[in-house]
């Protein structure tokens, strides 16, 4: 379908707004109207909405606010160390089935890490921390079960408030 630039100057502006990629719009069969379609920068799920005007609401729903049931001491450090990193309870929190490896494969040095975040004030930025000494990067010698990889970033830094730090 042919976006006109009006539709993608305003579909830009929202996206970077709400943190998200606006990735076009989709004609849909039947003569139906055309639907926006965007990936969320934090979750990275993709999700459709009918209109712009739509899109705030359908964050709402994508980002649903986390109520944590799980009780265990290793969840109440994790939930700590993420209030204290995002200055608020996180939307998600989620258990991953680790087989740890048997054994690690070094593939290099990590000069830097890039994520994205709405850390702290609730807009979405890019952030990326350059390491004092740079990290190892290590990956096991076999994927998970899953299909999914493990890779660990071993080095001499720390999680504090204002991000990675070291």
């Amino acid at each position: 379908m042919k976006i006109t630039e009006a539709q993608k100057r305003a579909a830009l502006a929202k996206a970077d707004l709400y943190g998200v990629r606006f990735e076009g719009i989709q004609a849909r069969a039947g003569g139906k109207a055309p639907v926006y379609t965007w990936t969320d920068l934090l979750y990275g799920t993709t999700f459709i909405t009918p209109t712009i005007i739509e899109l705030p609401d359908k964050i709402i729903a994508v980002r649903h606010k986390f109520s944590n049931p799980i009780k265990n001491t290793a969840t109440k450090k994790a939930l700590k160390l993420s209030k204290k990193f995002w200055g608020y309870d996180p939307r998600k929190l989620k258990k991953i089935n680790i087989i740890w490896p048997k054994a690690l494969v070094n593939i290099g040095s990590a000069a830097q890490i890039n994520y994205v975040s709405d850390k702290h004030d609730g807009q979405v930025r890019e952030y990326y921390h350059e390491f004092i000494n740079p990290a190892n990067v290590y990956v096991g010698e076999a994927p998970q079960k899953d299909g999914s990889n493990l890779i660990i970033i071993h080095g001499n830094f720390k999680i504090k408030t204002d991000g990675i730090v070291g």
